[in-house]
């Protein structure tokens, strides 16, 4: 969390991420069904009616009390039919993929957990290597959504987007690849632009096609590590173990 996020609980004990934006609202996210994790995203803003004027300050009393009663007034039913087993996997925020807490990769295995921030429930990745414990390779599924290549003139949303992208800015920095046999995309080392893999899964799996776009991240207080192609390869791979150990619900092999 930064200085303007931090943990308020309700009365029964649900925990909420609040954000504090600029001193005049307040954004509150949590998931259902299990603490701060799981398949239902709640949001809501507390903000004044209208504009402030200049130097005004929002009524900071109102703002808890409106706080307080939301947060202690939200009922909602936690057995509902198809309710996903968080106990053995981890769910992406669309409920059409799900992983092991342990994918295994190289000599150990990667680490999977889900957590909540500011836009709801996001998967994060996150490796080790016994051989060198200095530098930490993290990959997080920051969304997942369908395309229909149907509304695209057949075209899947790699071709779309990264190989025939009439907008040469959109998408810039990225190389077109295969990941784990799927079409994917990855943009590395560019200025001022967070690393990222996107790969497309295709209509065989699940309907449609499914996309996973994650930030990648090398943790490493040797800043020539999070340019380096070794590592860059060591991310590639990682992805690759992360598509091909993911299970899709709902689809014709899951039996769902």
């Amino acid at each position: 969390m930064d200085d303007s996020q931090s943990v308020v609980e309700s009365d029964s004990g649900m925990r909420w991420l609040k954000t504090t934006g600029d001193g005049d609202y307040n954004a509150y996210v949590t998931c259902l069904d299990k603490y701060l994790n799981g398949y239902h995203v709640v949001r809501f803003i507390i903000l004044p009616n209208g504009e402030l004027e200049e130097g005004q300050e929002p009524d900071k009393e109102l703002f808890d009390k409106i706080e307080k009663t939301i947060l202690n007034s939200l009922k909602y039913d936690s057995e509902y039919e198809g309710k996903p087993d968080y106990s053995d996997a981890a769910y992406t925020g669309t409920h059409q993929v799900k992983w092991p807490f342990e994918i295994p990769f190289e000599s150990s295995a990667i680490k999977v957990e889900e957590f909540v921030d500011d836009n709801g429930l996001v998967v994060r990745f996150k490796y080790e290597s016994p051989e060198n414990p200095s530098v930490v390779y993290r990959i997080e599924l920051i969304r997942d959504f369908m395309h229909n290549p149907e509304e695209s003139d057949g075209k899947s949303y790699i071709n779309e987007h990264f190989v025939n992208n009439e907008d040469p800015y959109k998408e810039e920095g990225f190389e077109v690849m295969k990941i784990a046999d799927y079409e994917a995309a990855m943009r590395f080392n560019q200025e001022n632009i967070k690393d990222e893999v996107v790969i497309e899964i295709p209509e065989d799996k699940v309907k449609q096609h499914l996309v996973l776009d994650m930030f990648t991240f090398i943790d490493s207080e040797n800043d020539a590590d999070k340019t380096d192609e070794k590592n860059k390869q060591k991310i590639i791979d990682m992805a690759a173990a992360i598509a091909k150990s993911a299970e899709f619900t709902g689809s014709p092999e899951s039996g769902e």
